[in-house]
């Protein structure tokens, strides 16, 4: 990796994370959760961007070897989000019942594998080559 792209990373993070906390402050003068703020303006940013230039220009300021690099990022930042809410379920859970956890599992996972199941099902039977793709 070059110097070059290391410095396009670097400098696309120091935005976005510039960007994120705007959009906090946003929020908290709209009296929205700060997340809220942080969501929507990370919505808007890329078609704002389009918008505000043309494509060889977005081509220019983001290479696809620094989308690469911020999808890496992007990735390991979602897995450590994803630890710390771990460690915060088990930090609330402890004393209360497991029941209500695993009911709203159940309901989160059943009903989208069932209509999986019979979309599937409804597809094979059809033998219309059109329809499976």
């Amino acid at each position: 990796m070059t110097v070059g792209i290391i410095a396009q990373t670097t400098t696309v993070v120091a935005v976005v994370l510039v960007v994120g906390w705007l959009g906090r402050l946003l929020a908290r003068l709209l009296r929205q959760p700060t997340v809220m703020g942080e969501l929507a303006v990370g919505l808007l940013a890329v078609p704002i961007l389009l918008a505000a230039t043309n494509h060889p220009v977005l081509n220019v300021l983001l290479p696809t070897k620094v989308v690469a690099n911020l999808g890496i990022l992007g990735n390991a930042g979602l897995a450590l989000f994803l630890v710390g809410v771990a460690h915060e379920l088990r930090g609330s859970l402890i004393g209360t019942r497991f029941s209500s956890l695993s009911w709203v599992t159940v309901g989160a996972l059943i009903p989208p594998l069932a209509s999986g199941v019979v979309v599937a099902g409804w597809l094979l039977a059809e033998h219309n080559p059109a329809l499976r793709g």
